[in-house]
């Protein structure tokens, strides 16, 4: 088991071993770390529990296209849309 400043840690470190590159990282209560690679997006969120433990929530998923329907490179960054208004 990792603690949750561990786990942040280790993803930070071995993420981009991967070809992985940060997009944006918060370190809080709850951690948040967003990467991409390729056409692709991950995001992980990290939440420390009781007794040392944390839970870890990660997903990949395609970067969103753009308003021409190109898929964005990652350079190009994430394209954020809010599910709600």
């Amino acid at each position: 088991e990792l603690g949750a400043s561990d786990a942040y840690d280790f993803f930070t470190i071995e993420l981009p071993r991967f070809g992985w590159r940060s997009v944006t990282t918060v370190r809080s209560r709850t951690n948040i770390l967003i990467y991409t690679r390729d056409n692709r997006a991950a995001t992980l969120e990290i939440t420390g529990q009781k007794l040392g433990a944390s839970t870890v929530f990660f997903s990949v998923s395609p970067l969103n296209s753009g308003k021409d329907g190109d898929i964005l490179t990652p350079s190009d960054g994430i394209q954020v849309i809010p599910l709600m208004k």
